[in-house]
């Protein structure tokens, strides 16, 4: 797959889960809204990767955006927008993956121990 494709791709992916996020919404289903929304968003920062190198298998995006940075590989002129743009990749980034795939363990462990 080269960049553009992989960047087509992502963006493809992105739009998929944000659309399946508004309905989850419409239908109240909060978890996988918020499992959508949080994929919808992982999608999009790839997507922008994609455009200068390979994407690597991460659920924050947000590490590999600011290395781009870092290279100067950003156009100054895009470089205000990506940087708004990193907060939500740093809200919505490996953490709220996992949360919203398998829970919040810790609190389960502390309510569990209290039965």
């Amino acid at each position: 797959m080269n960049s553009q494709n992989d960047a087509e791709y992502r963006l493809r992916l992105a739009k998929g889960f944000q659309k399946e996020a508004e309905q989850d919404f419409q239908l109240q289903r909060w978890r996988s809204c918020v499992d959508n929304a949080q994929l919808s968003v992982e999608n999009a920062g790839k997507a922008i990767i994609a455009i200068f190198e390979p994407v690597e298998r991460t659920h924050n995006p947000a590490v590999n955006l600011r290395k781009l940075i870092d290279k100067k590989l950003i156009d100054n002129a895009l470089l205000s927008d990506l940087n708004t743009a990193l907060n939500f990749f740093d809200e919505l980034g490996f953490e709220e993956h996992f949360l919203t795939d398998y829970g919040d363990e810790k609190n389960l462990s502390r309510t569990l121990v209290t039965f």
